[in-house]
């Protein structure tokens, strides 16, 4: 964007005088502008056009539509608002809106939407035309912090600066340290986002936030309120992550709180502005906030390799009502698929094959992974598509569609629409051989296997079943285009024309019988890192990674994962005890610190038993009979 004035010297016009700035650095602010999920802000222009908005794709993008912000804020009662903002006025006005939340870290997942109790303030922006609303959700439980003891060690992430006693390698490319973990703050973490973003990382800032943080100085370091105290209760993580022997299948442990925190073992250099808030098994998770949440295989940000997380939401209290952070770790690929295969020995036999699969149908781990791994979200309807089909007629997987507000698209996307598990009748393929299959929700998670077993005689086998509509399409590629627009029909995740977009007055039918919700895009991009690169020449290496024998991993997965959420949740709930509404109450400086509760001994629950599925009916579709069974990867300490 270009702001420009005219020059004038004794009256008279002497030219013009301009700067150049990205949207970026100039919405900085309203971008990172998130005390809660169920809370915003947004631009428009005098014209009610959105310059920047929550539910709009990263701003650099040059090709978006720019269109009226009603094509967002789509409930009744914005009308009036939307009429005043082009007015130039302030105001505020409260009403239950409409929100819309990912179901996913990527439109290919859908949207849900949820009805929240909202304030929306609003007010022209000073010699600009721009005009800025910020919208709170009124109901929602502000947290004050207690008054906890600061200490030792806090270790920032930027060991280049500080170097650590004991430095190490990890995977041949990163300077790290295993004796502590490292912290990180995000732009979200700050006063001033814009100013943290554009200021060079010193030795001297690093000593003064390291005072800050342990206690040595009462003067922040342009943090919001709150920021050191999240830096002190994730402290309580790293005994925890320091005191686990097995480190063979585990690459990372972490956790990343609502307010920009960022606290990950082994604690290595991350770039600066790294934003943990908007990587895919944050997203997944606070998608999944009643589950552990596993996702399907991502490029790592940090060692550029693919890699599966196990993530949670932290709430601030017992009621799981706000959401203050979220915790994980990453698993190579390899010490994944050992614990498919350990948990799931029916997938081991040659007339059987596997599929484990998301609630959007993407998949996360399958038989072939290893051998040809994959960068890209593979659908099931690419993988299975007999399956899919089948899948689609007995209402198991629901087809759903949202609006890309962007570019006048919306995208097909597909929800498995239930828990209980699912028995199919024999068919004969296409490739005609006879097989059954099951589907079954791994309890606890996100994710299901699908198990397809041709071990049925051939006698008496049906004729082939229908296919979903696939073959001029690219796994794994969002862009392609729908092969018809029957919202009915079985295809791969695409796209098509939005019905309700009319490109010749670039407006939005909102009102529309079949009107589409729009999208929430991919989270913003993290900020350009300009660190110098730190030699690892005669390191030792921290420890090894995806190589030998896991025998408990599961039992490993579920302390690291299960006792970091109870540790932390105890810490939080003390927080959580000490809500307020709306406002913030003064914690008195002779408040005793609160100290968190131990963690119980656990012995870990029974290895699952064997899923047992009988059919009934004469259409040969009826829901399985299924043994109780404990979560068959995870071990969850709960």
């Amino acid at each position: 964007m270009t702001a420009a004035l005219p020059v004038f010297i004794n009256s008279e016009f002497g030219g013009i005088v301009a700067l150049d700035m990205t949207l970026n650095e100039l919405l900085e602010e309203s971008t990172f502008f998130r005390p809660s999920e169920s809370s915003s802000a947004f631009v428009v222009d005098e014209s009610g056009l959105v310059i920047n908005h929550p539910l709009f794709p990263y701003v650099n993008d040059l090709d978006s539509l720019i269109v009226e912000a009603t094509a967002f804020e789509r409930d009744p009662e914005f009308q009036s608002i939307f009429e005043s903002l082009k007015a130039g006025e302030t105001d505020q006005k409260s009403f239950t809106a409409t929100r819309y939340f990912a179901d996913g870290n990527d439109t290919r997942y859908g949207v849900r939407s949820v009805q929240v109790p909202s304030t929306y303030y609003w007010k022209p922006i000073l010699g600009t035309p721009f005009r800025l609303c910020v919208v709170v959700a009124t109901n929602e439980m502000r947290t004050t912090p207690p008054q906890l003891a600061p200490g030792p060690p806090f270790v920032y992430n930027r060991l280049d600066i500080e170097r650590p006693e004991n430095p190490c390698a990890y995977q041949q490319q990163y300077f790290c340290t295993t004796d502590h973990s490292t912290v990180a703050l995000s732009p979200r973490s700050f006063t001033l986002a814009e100013e943290y973003v554009l200021m060079i990382e010193t030795p001297s800032w690093v000593q003064e936030l390291t005072d800050y943080m342990e206690g040595r100085s009462t003067t922040p370091t342009n943090l919001k309120e709150g920021v050191r105290d999240s830096v002190t209760l994730t402290m309580e993580a790293e005994n925890l992550w320091t005191s686990t022997s097995n480190k063979n299948s585990i690459l990372f442990r972490y956790i990343a709180t609502q307010d920009g925190v960022f606290r990950g073992y082994p604690g290595c250099i991350l770039p600066k502005g790294y934003d943990a808030n908007t990587r895919p098994w944050y997203d997944h998770a606070v998608a999944n906030p009643d589950k552990f949440a596993v996702t399907p295989p991502y490029m790592d940000l940090n060692t550029r390799e693919l890699v599966v997380t196990f993530s949670k939401v932290l709430y601030a209290s017992s009621q799981q009502e706000d959401v203050v952070g979220v915790m994980g770790l990453d698993l190579t690929l390899s010490g994944f698929d050992e614990i498919i295969r350990t948990a799931y020995p029916e997938c081991e036999r040659f007339d059987t094959s596997c599929l484990l699969i998301d609630k959007g149908g993407f998949v996360v781990w399958s038989e072939g992974l290893i051998r040809t791994p994959f960068s890209n979200l593979v659908h099931i309807t690419t993988q299975e598509m007999e399956i899919s089909s089948t899948l689609i007629q007995r209402d198991v997987l629901e087809i759903r569609r949202c609006a890309t507000i962007e570019d006048g698209k919306y995208h097909r996307t597909y929800k498995i629409s239930r828990e209980m598990p699912f028995a199919s009748q024999t068919f004969t393929g296409t490739d005609g051989q006879c097989f059954n299959f099951s589907l079954k929700l791994v309890p606890d998670t996100n994710v299901y296997l699908l198990v397809r077993d041709a071990s049925s005689s051939p006698v008496g086998c049906p004729s082939g079943i229908s296919r979903c509509l696939c073959s001029s399409n690219v796994p794994g590629d969002e862009t392609v285009a729908c092969s018809t627009d029957d919202v009915t029909s079985c295809q791969c995740p695409c796209k098509s024309n939005n019905p309700n977009y009319d490109p010749c007055t670039n407006s939005y039918n909102n009102s529309a019988p079949d009107v589409i919700q729009p999208c929430v895009p991919k989270s913003i991009r993290n900020l350009d890192g300009s660190d110098e690169e730190v030699s690892l020449q005669s390191l030792p290496v921290c420890f090894a990674v995806g190589s030998g024998s896991n025998d408990n991993v599961g039992l490993i997965v579920g302390v690291v994962v299960g006792g970091v959420v109870f540790i932390v949740l105890v810490a939080l709930c003390i927080i959580g005890a000490r809500k307020v509404r709306k406002t913030r109450q003064q914690v008195k400086k002779d408040e005793t610190p609160p100290t968190p509760r131990k963690v119980p001994d656990s012995s870990p629950p029974p290895f699952p038993q064997t899923f047992v599925a009988t059919i009934s009916g004469s259409d040969g579709y009826e829901e399985a009979e299924v043994s109780e069974y404990t979560n068959p990867y995870l071990d969850i300490v709960n």
